[in-house]
């Protein structure tokens, strides 16, 4: 399998590029990686990549200078969604993500962040969604999340809501999303309590070809966040 895939984030004083790229010459399932961050030094994180298949599709990328380890899992009838990454520079302080389908139409999921050094669990998250379009979470601090997402304005135009409370207040985000028969897709995005806005355009240019570009900022406080784009070729 031959694929490049490469995406740039920008922000206020530092630049991130991911480029990822696979040969039918590599050894079946390995591909190779790297991160560049620029903020005044240059950073290079290199990353390999294996993907493998037992009882199910299975990745694992480790990142040698950083010392971290990252596996995910899609169990080969989609039942389970398995995602576990490991620091083993940090006391291997970890995060994870678990998710099922329960039954049709029910989704259930986990997710914990874990410090060996600190304070062990710091948080995790359980949630449950059902009928597509409803959710509900717990985050260990006794915040509830409920939201209802997603209804088809028109064919070709869709509108979405996400209301949700947590430790510092509530989040009510609305947003519409439309679709154009030449394959290309906009969304855009609004926390109404507090600011927060985000807009991403993304578009088959030719074959294979796929681009994405996303920003995001804050209209109350007018301020700019950053710009991120990426190009992937898959073949």
């Amino acid at each position: 399998e031959n694929f490049a895939t490469m995406s740039t984030v920008a922000k206020a004083g530092q630049l991130k590029v991911n480029f990822r790229y696979g040969s039918s010459c590599f050894p079946k399932g390995l591909s190779l990686g790297a991160e560049a961050t620029a903020d005044g030094k240059l950073k290079i994180s290199p990353t390999v990549f294996y993907k493998f298949f037992k009882h199910g599709i299975n990745t694992v990328a480790v990142t040698p200078a950083e010392g971290k380890i990252n596996h995910t899992w899609t169990h080969d009838k989609g039942t389970f969604t398995t995602d576990f990454t490991t620091n083993a520079f940090d006391y291997f302080a970890s995060s994870g993500s678990l998710n099922a389908r329960l039954a049709p139409g029910v989704l259930g999921g986990f997710s914990f962040d874990y410090d060996p050094t600190r304070s062990g669990l710091k948080n995790y998250v359980l949630g449950l969604k059902y009928k597509q379009n409803h959710a509900v979470s717990y985050d260990g601090t006794g915040a509830i999340t409920v939201s209802s997402i997603r209804t088809f304005i028109t064919g070709r135009l869709q509108g979405f809501t996400h209301l949700s409370s947590h430790r510092k207040g509530y989040d009510a985000i609305v947003g519409v999303a439309a679709f154009s028969p030449c394959g290309a897709k906009m969304a855009t995005k609004l926390d109404v309590m507090d600011g927060a806005a985000a807009v991403s355009v993304s578009r088959i240019l030719a074959g294979q070809w796929r681009f994405n570009v996303a920003a995001h900022g804050n209209i109350y406080k007018q301020t700019y966040g950053g710009v991120g784009v990426s190009f992937s070729y898959e073949q």
